[in-house]
């Protein structure tokens, strides 16, 4: 179904850029709504069961990855 994903209000203003990506190679950018939002939802509901890999990069050339599992 749909993937809430939400972090802490201070990191809002810091994130530049999110991506979703599989592990067969297929990757898109998850539009952010506004610098102040604090969360994403993303429909993973048509896409097949595996693993995926969320990056958040964010100003100071940093990223976080985060492993989602959709069974």
């Amino acid at each position: 179904g749909v993937l809430r994903l939400e972090w802490k209000a201070s990191l809002a203003k810091r994130i530049q850029r999110i991506t979703v990506s599989q592990l067969s190679g297929i990757s898109w950018e998850v539009p952010l709504k506004t610098k102040t939002t604090n969360f994403v939802e993303i429909d993973l509901t048509n896409n097949a069961n595996g693993v995926y890999v969320v990056n958040f990069e964010l100003a100071e050339d940093q990223v976080i990855a985060k492993k989602i599992i959709k069974n």
